[in-house]
């Protein structure tokens, strides 16, 4: 279980290394661009490029990026160019928002896997250990985005029991977590519950 979850941390790690240096590269690549966006279609082009030197932007893309990231390590994420304040007062509270996310994932996925996989070792060869085994495998065999896509069309669209968006930017509502958490626990699910059976039939 702690090898699953140092995995998972080091594939987010890796993720937004990947991401933070994919949006620099676009960044580089028309960088006169956003100035433009910036400062308006009718700004010219020295008042583009004084922009981009005013904010650092004109240094070598090697030395702004290590910058960042030193930067980043610190909590520092640098100014939202879009919004006018600094990265981390939109960063956090979504970042709380994916803490009560996670939170609710582990605390359903990690007792129901532990308790199916403990149940199914200690009766192994039973109907029970085929059905775990079963939904185990199917669980972790259907991508995320696939199960994500079923139940929203179930529960959304044919139903119309939850709601089809998870922003929680306009406050707490337990009723948008129902679909997120639902499609982390069943993928997540079958990796634990067949851990738990390896052990228990050794």
């Amino acid at each position: 279980m702690l090898q699953l979850a140092a995995r998972r941390f080091a594939a987010m790690l890796a993720i937004m290394a990947i991401v933070s240096l994919v949006l620099f590269l676009i960044f580089e690549t028309d960088k006169l661009g956003v100035a433009g966006k910036v400062l308006g279609p009718y700004s010219s082009l020295e008042q583009r490029e004084l922009w981009l030197e005013q904010n650092g932007y004109d240094r070598a893309f090697l030395v702004r990026y290590g910058s960042w990231v030193a930067d980043a390590v610190r909590g520092d994420f640098g100014q939202s160019i879009k919004y006018k304040v600094p990265v981390g007062e939109v960063l956090w509270p979504r970042l709380a928002n994916t803490g009560i996310l996670a939170l609710c994932v582990f605390a359903l996925m990690i007792p129901l896997a532990l308790l199916a996989g403990i149940l199914a070792g200690m009766r192994e060869g039973s109907a029970l250990d085929r059905i775990v085994s079963f939904v185990a495998v199917a669980t972790t065999s259907v991508p995320e985005f696939a199960s994500a896509t079923l139940l929203v069309a179930l529960f959304v669209f044919e139903l119309g029991w939850l709601p089809g968006t998870s922003s929680m930017t306009a406050g707490f509502d337990p009723l948008q977590l129902v679909l997120p958490v639902s499609v982390l626990v069943l993928f997540g699910f079958g990796y634990i519950a067949r851990m738990t059976r390896a052990s228990m039939t050794e």
